[in-house]
């Protein structure tokens, strides 16, 4: 069946309305209507990494996070909402640059604890490494370097608890150490805040034997 006929038979049976201003989607039209997402995505051009965040070697964002985006990783964090996650993707393809990025050898995701991802069904940083891995022809391991902790939500502490909150949740596999040894590691996760958990990451990553460990984040609410 032909993909554009199909997606116009779906938005017909199940209409959609956008996120923000309601109106009824069209047949190639995501989560949000255009008019919406021209008028509130606000891509980033450029990024300096924190001097506390000194095992990050270098950080990559893609956007701020403004109501646009913080209604998407909601949607694909607590919804499941595969338009979401399908815009997402397509706004990864459009706005990232290629050419901006480090030199990596690999890419890791920002682990969720096991029974966090079972009941989200996914993780949403490994979904945002796959596109990265299908645009840069780089692989993608998920198995590499896991987390121990079920941490509390990091949104829901305040900053000096933050740190506390994330320390130690993270290791990375004995037998998987040779596949990160000197190697160049880009780091994926979706939100950037205060650097906490993409930091006590690459601190880990690096105690393992990884050379550089950059990081690439959807959004920040930082800057």
């Amino acid at each position: 069946m032909n993909i554009k006929f199909f997606d116009i038979v779906v938005n017909f049976i199940f209409i959609q309305q956008c996120r923000l201003c309601n109106r009824i989607l069209k047949y190639n039209e995501n989560f949000v209507c255009r008019n919406c997402l021209e008028k509130e995505l606000n891509p980033i051009e450029d990024i300096n990494v924190y001097d506390r965040l000194f095992f990050l070697d270098e950080v990559y964002i893609l956007f701020y996070y403004t109501r646009i985006v913080k209604e998407l990783i909601h949607a694909i964090k607590f919804d499941r909402d595969f338009s979401a996650i399908k815009l997402m993707k397509n706004l990864i393809d459009k706005h990232i640059s290629l050419e901006r990025l480090p030199e990596f050898d690999l890419i890791i995701p920002v682990p969720l604890f096991p029974s966090r991802k079972r009941s989200r069904g996914y993780n949403q940083s490994q979904i945002i490494g796959k596109e990265i891995s299908k645009l840069t022809n780089k692989k993608i391991y998920e198995n590499i370097l896991i987390r121990l902790k079920n941490t509390k939500p990091q949104s829901l502490l305040i900053l000096e608890d933050r740190q506390h909150n994330i320390a130690n949740a993270f290791f990375v596999v004995n037998s998987k150490r040779e596949y990160i040894t000197d190697k160049n590691i880009l780091l994926v996760d979706d939100v950037f805040t205060t650097g906490f958990t993409t930091n006590e990451c690459a601190k880990v990553l690096k105690n393992a034997g990884a050379k550089n460990v950059f990081l690439f984040a959807l959004a920040t609410a930082v800057l």
